[in-house]
């Protein structure tokens, strides 16, 4: 006997399909609403950290400020400055690079070797592998609608039928979750690169004008 009915399991998991994406997002945004006003945050942070001495406050003070004003618990003081210093130079736009950060900082590795913020990636981590974990939320998912529907039993054992179709679109949103992460990863990167490579760009350009004119 199966122990939801075909056709309200098939709405419900249609309805699952369509909100888990914008609930993942809605559960972050709830988190990071939680600070202060964010003109306020800028306001304040401009005055008391950004290209301060250093000396004048410790560095997890900086830290907790970065966070602040970016509503990511994964951001520091060097790389939040570097991201400002990228949009005050028309390089890169704060509110877009930080966004992805925000999502994908789990697959970003970020060092400050000699005053020089390195970025690079953390683990692996290519589109091949988001676009797998895609696959993965897919194939999760399709086996949580074939048990939710009564398709498949396992050994005609109701509650045991319940947890694997519950552990399967756990699988599910976990897959999801990877993917679109590493997704923000990699547009993370791909910012950054760009960003350097038109700064390079820039200083190459100043250089040649300046030898011009010395000339």
């Amino acid at each position: 006997m199966e122990f939801i009915s075909p056709i309200a399991a098939i709405i419900a998991i249609i309805v699952a399909i369509f909100s888990i994406p914008k609930t993942l997002h809605a559960i972050g945004e709830h988190k990071r609403k939680k600070f202060k006003d964010e003109l306020e945050n800028f306001t304040e942070y401009f005055e008391k950290f950004y290209k301060a001495d250093a000396n004048n406050y410790p560095q997890l003070l900086r830290d907790k400020a970065a966070q602040n004003i970016t509503r990511s618990f994964d951001m520091n003081a060097e790389l939040l400055h570097y991201l400002i210093d990228l949009h005050e130079k028309d390089l890169a736009n704060f509110d877009k690079a930080t966004e992805q950060y925000y999502w994908g900082s789990r697959f970003i590795e970020v060092s400050n070797q000699d005053n020089k913020i390195n970025i690079s990636k953390k683990g692996r981590v290519s589109k091949l592998i988001s676009r797998i974990y895609y696959f993965l939320y897919g194939i999760f998912l399709i086996f949580a609608i074939i048990i939710f529907t009564g398709k498949f039993h396992f050994w005609n054992i109701q509650w045991l039928d319940a947890l694997i179709g519950v552990s399967f679109l756990i699988f599910s949103i976990s897959a999801l979750r990877k993917a679109n992460d590493m997704k923000e990863a990699l547009n993370f990167l791909k910012t950054i690169k760009i960003a350097q490579n038109k700064l390079k760009t820039n200083q190459r350009e100043e250089t040649a004008e300046v030898i011009d004119f010395a000339s």
